[in-house]
């Protein structure tokens, strides 16, 4: 699927890691993701982040939170050299959003800017909330104009 380019175009992931520290968005979009972290899943002990792109959520999670056990999906290679790059205690398995081989695993799922890269955004949920026990959460954000991510190229 990677090869197919479904999802984010894996030429993106270098423009996306120069423009994410930056950018307002990305900074931004961050603060608030510590926030909702801290607020509602204090007691957290792990989260995936699926769809991770460069690990610039997951490079801040580290600094935020050091006793959380971390780990990054992503379907293209191009991402994950990015995240290897950033994060040298992080898994970062290559995986398709839309396939989570997780059930009840995790206590919190993070997935940033993925969904309007799909299609299919009820398969990827649906796997999402399969990886959580009833218990669990999920934190999820959409763009909500491309002017605030940054120039078009």
């Amino acid at each position: 699927m990677a090869a197919l380019q479904i999802g984010f175009p894996g030429a993106g992931f270098q423009d996306l890691f120069e423009l994410e520290a930056g950018t307002f968005w990305f900074r931004s979009r961050n603060k608030l993701i510590f926030w909702v972290m801290r607020k509602y899943f204090a007691d957290a002990r792990n989260f995936p982040e699926i769809g991770c792109g460069t690990g610039s959520v997951l490079s801040g999670m580290e600094r935020e939170f050091p006793d959380l056990s971390l780990s990054g999906r992503e379907l293209q290679t191009a991402g994950l050299l990015h995240v290897a790059r950033r994060l040298r205690n992080v898994a970062i398995p290559q995986m398709e959003a839309r396939m989570v081989p997780f059930v009840s695993e995790f206590d919190v799922v993070g997935c940033f800017d993925v969904l309007e890269h799909t299609a299919e955004d009820t398969a990827v949920l649906t796997q999402i909330f399969k990886a959580l026990p009833p218990s669990g959460g999920a934190m999820l954000t959409v763009p909500p104009h491309q002017f605030l991510r940054g120039p078009r190229r």
